[in-house]
């Protein structure tokens, strides 16, 4: 049975092996071997397999998986716990019946058993464990049906590699309680299976193939066990059914603002009676309107809280409250009208300076860790400030020899051989090739620019000296050689001639005879064979001798006169005179008789056409190589690009880059000490308590989703008092660093996941108002979840998906627009918020939905917690449908209906899975409909 990327099959078989019961009743198969020797068959032998009876423990590796994971406290009670195997046909591996078409009675079964009194697990040394049933307990209630055992049991391939890319699985097709704790075992289901598991030294029955359990079993009773784990089931459903939960407020929520009593602010200010304002918190509600002060009241209090916060010089220091953000603005409290706005916002508001005040507790709670840090900080920042000022030290050496050594060189082709070690770095304006890649398709041989050619080709060295143009200028050797073929004082650099294999060209030996003058007719007619001088001839005859050794023709060539004695005045008839140096060879003996005679000149004359033919035939006249064009490059460009390459300035900054982690100064010197001030890069959302985060969040009902919006004031001036807070900590313990740095500028997320909430804040615009300045936007959409659904399933995805456009009446679908959160946390166990790109009016009108989609993970099984009025998949089946004996579904007997998607009930082990197979979910909620 085949579901999108998986197939379910019944049992699984290796090989084409036939196997049989050796005898009837035997609880062991046994295969028939047959061999042949030289040709010679041999009598067929019985080998007998392993059955349940010979195991007496599995490798604990062979188990990929089990479902529920060990020790989990929420397991869905709507679905069958599982235990799947790395090889495909260990549920079968070892069972001693034979397969009744496409059923094959599993060796163990999975057997989850509820913790109650009289069950108990039995550890017993190097022996297998017992799974001990003792009264009140019931075995029966407790096992599955040992004659359906084999519909639960099944492999599943994922790929198309067939059975070697399968697993093998074992469902348990109990119905499971909520809120109960279960044992899941790993037992045999055959009787010598169980009993070579208790009793290993026991003898072995070959004859028992008896179940491990019966209808008739009772307590006490035990089974060995193979592998054990223990979980425990939720009080609710699966993901499906705890999303149906969700469900948007069904009346306006007080959700962000909580009352702020400044009646008696103190400070030997005015009484303000009944003056209440609204504290927003980091999260309000969209639709929640602003805080407004009462008509007069706000002027009156800015006017008696400006004298407080900056007293007039006195005899005797006052101690005020603080100025929040004012070392870090490097400014005091503006007048009215004045900037910083921002500061002037976040001082007088009391609303701003409560936010800005919880961060003092903050601080003082965790002051010894945030102080520790920054000490280590400082060390790793005093390391990078010696590593910094030793790169200036270095970038002013460098300019200086650049100056001296490499700008004050005119020649272009010159300094295009001092920068040889650039040249695979260099890349001219938009060109596909390097410099080096340039020269090797150029008429500029890469050896021209070598260290060894410059050396030669300096103006005074050996090379140099002679490289004059004729007008008598200097003219460097790459220049000439990259000029165009004719130029004046061009250089051509002559391409290796090629001679073709084999030839031997005669005109190099002897220049006067050229190979036109050795054809036969010539060869043939040539004077000195009969009637030259002696001397010629005898020189003529040495030459024949020499000749005739190696060249005479492998066939004899036949004389063309007969035998006779030579006359003594024949003029072919040569007397060699004697040789009188000593140490030298003797005279050749040529033959006394002329026919002999005539049969050497023939074979000369025919070794001599066959030379003559081959070398005619085989020579060839040979060109230069076409001339390559010249260098793409300018060389003018290359040394611009060169020297530029080499600046200092460049060459420092990108090593001071990859040696120091810290952040360099955007502005000024680069490479300037670094002031020693440490950065926090936590989350500081995290340190709020949630009536800070989120006033009237315990008004917020569970199993409800909302959606809000980001408030910007309340993050700018929590992380402006936690970073006033902060370098006041820093300074009482003495420590070096800026005092306007800001130390803390993560907010929402840690600084690993998202960048910096705020940007420092001695940058910020002075005539920007409190809230206009966070790097995220002022109002960005927030999803708060609040149920069991996350506490559940941590690892859910959450998205926002727009609509597809709407055609005519029919349903709106999910389009291809998709974002995931930009930041997220939580406030309760129970409680998440998620952060998106959107504002809630780009999500309401922009017809965004907020989807819910369970994580993809390896199949499950199950059915749904109730029945679907209509169902149309299997999918839709529910428990209420299913029959159940002694708590397991009992197949033959449940009838949920069907066929449905062709696949008909309790039809095999595949069908069995393909119907319990539980698809992912994907819940979509609509943004205008949960808005606050």
């Amino acid at each position: 049975m085949s579901d999108p990327g998986y197939t379910f099959l019944p049992w699984v078989r290796r090989g084409a092996a036939s196997f049989a019961a050796s005898s009837a009743g035997a609880n062991y198969l046994s295969v028939s071997v047959a061999a042949s020797v030289n040709g010679t068959a041999a009598p067929a032998v019985g080998v007998r397999l392993y059955g349940p009876g010979d195991v007496r423990g599995i490798d604990a590796r062979v188990i990929s998986r089990r479902e529920p994971l060990p020790d989990t406290a929420s397991f869905e009670p709507n679905y069958l716990p599982a235990i799947e195997f790395a090889a495909p046909d260990f549920p079968w591996m070892f069972s001693p019946a034979t397969p009744a078409g496409a059923t094959l009675a599993p060796w163990v079964c999975l057997a989850v058993v509820r913790v109650q009194p009289g069950v108990s697990i039995v550890a017993r040394g190097q022996d297998l464990p017992l799974l001990q049933f003792e009264s009140p307990a019931v075995p029966l209630d407790e096992l599955p049906d040992l004659t359906e055992i084999a519909n639960w049991v099944h492999a599943q391939q994922s790929g198309t590699d067939g059975i070697d890319d399968a697993v093998s699985r074992i469902l348990c097709p109990r119905a499971l309680q909520p809120a109960t704790a279960y044992l899941a075992c790993l037992v045999p289901t055959y009787h010598v299976g169980a009993a070579a598991g208790i009793t290993p030294e026991a003898a072995r029955d070959d004859t028992d193939v008896a179940p491990a359990w019966s209808a008739t079993t009772t307590a006490p009773f035990a089974l060995p066990i193979y592998a054990w784990w223990r979980f425990a089931t939720s009080d609710g459903g699966d993901f499906a059914s705890l999303v149906e939960r969700l469900r948007p407020p069904a009346t306006t929520l007080a959700l962000g603002v909580r009352d702020l009593d400044v009646s008696a602010p103190g400070f030997g200010m005015p009484e303000f009676d009944g003056l209440t304002l609204g504290l927003e918190g980091a999260l309000v509600a969209p639709s929640a309107p602003p805080s407004t002060w009462p008509a007069g009241t706000q002027s009156a209090f800015e006017a008696a809280i400006r004298p407080i916060l900056s007293p007039a010089p006195a005899a005797v220091p006052i101690v005020s409250p603080p100025v929040y953000g004012s070392v870090a603005a490097g400014a005091a409290l503006p007048a009215d009208g004045a900037n910083p706005a921002w500061l002037r916002d976040l001082n007088l508001d009391p609303r701003r300076r409560a936010i800005a005040g919880f961060s003092s507790s903050v601080v003082a709670t965790a002051r010894e860790s945030l102080v520790a840090s920054a000490w280590d900080q400082f060390e790793a920042i005093r390391n990078a400030n010696q590593a910094l000022r030793q790169l200036q030290l270095g970038r002013e050496v460098s300019a200086s020899l650049r100056t001296r050594h490499f700008a004050s060189v005119a020649s272009a082709d010159a300094f295009l051989q001092m920068v040889r070690p650039l040249h695979a770095r260099l890349r001219l304006g938009g060109a596909a090739q390097t410099v080096q890649g340039q020269l090797a398709q150029s008429r500029v041989p890469i050896g021209a620019v070598s260290g060894a050619l410059r050396r030669l080709s300096r103006r005074r060295g050996p090379v140099g000296r002679v490289l004059l143009a004729p007008a008598g200028s200097v003219m460097r050797i790459v220049t000439r050689l990259n000029a165009a073929t004719g130029a004046a004082g061009a250089l051509v650099v002559a391409t290796p001639r090629t001679e073709p294999s084999g030839t031997v060209l005669l005109d190099s030996v002897a220049p006067a005879v050229t190979t036109s003058q050795l054809a036969p007719s010539v060869v043939t007619a040539a004077p000195g064979w009969f009637a030259a001088p002696a001397t010629t001839a005898t020189a003529a005859l040495h030459v024949v001798a020499d000749v005739e050794t190696s060249l005479v023709p492998a066939s004899p060539v036949a004389p063309s006169a007969p035998a006779a004695p030579i006359a003594t005045g024949d003029p072919i008839v040569r007397t060699l005179p004697p040789i009188p140096t000593k140490g030298l060879p003797s005279a050749p003996v040529l033959p006394t008789e002329k026919a002999a005679q005539l049969e050497m000149v023939l074979r000369f004359r025919a070794a001599a056409t066959a030379v003559t033919t081959y070398v005619n035939t085989r020579t060839t006249k040979i060109s230069d190589a076409p001339m390559a064009p010249p260098l793409a490059a300018d060389l003018g460009d290359v040394r611009t690009l060169a020297l530029a390459a080499v600046d200092p300035a460049e060459t420092m900054l990108a090593r001071a880059k990859a040696r120091i982690p810290a952040p360099l100064p955007a502005t000024g010197d680069a490479l300037r000490p670094l002031s020693v001030s440490p950065s926090f890069p936590q989350a500081m959302s995290r340190e709020l308590a949630p009536a800070q985060l989120l006033p009237g969040i315990e008004t917020m009902a569970p199993e409800t989703v909302v959606l809000l919006e980001t408030n910007a004031a309340f993050v700018e001036a929590y992380l402006v008092g936690l970073n006033d807070a902060m370098r006041r900590e820093l300074a009482w313990r003495q420590f070096p660093c800026d005092q306007r740095s800001t130390f803390f500028a993560q907010f929402w997320s840690d600084a690993s996941s998202a960048p910096p909430d705020i940007p420092p804040i001695a940058t910020w615009n002075p005539a920007n108002a409190l809230g206009s300045n966070a790097t995220f936007a002022a109002s960005q959409c927030v999803l708060l979840v609040r149920g069991e659904l996350l506490r559940r399933y941590p690892n859910a995805v959450i998205s926002a998906v727009q609509a597809a456009p709407a055609s005519g009446n029919a349903p709106r679908t999910l389009g291809t627009a998709q974002l995931f959160p930009t930041f997220m946390g939580t406030i309760a166990p129970d409680v998440a918020f998620f952060g998106f790109a959107l504002t809630p009016a780009n999500a309401t009108a922009g017809a965004w939905y907020f989807v819910f989609s369970e994580h993809p993970e390896a199949p499950r099984f199950g059915f749904e917690p109730a029945a679907a009025p209509a169902a149309t998949t299997w999918n839709d089946v529910g428990w209420p449908q299913l029959t159940l004996a002694h708590n397991h579904i009992a197949l033959a007997a449940s009838n949920p209906g069907g066929p449905l998607e062709s696949v008909a009930w309790n039809t095999g082990a595949a069908a069995t899975a393909f119907i319990a197979f539980r698809r992912p979910v994907r819940a979509a909620l609509f943004a205008s409909a949960i808005i606050a």
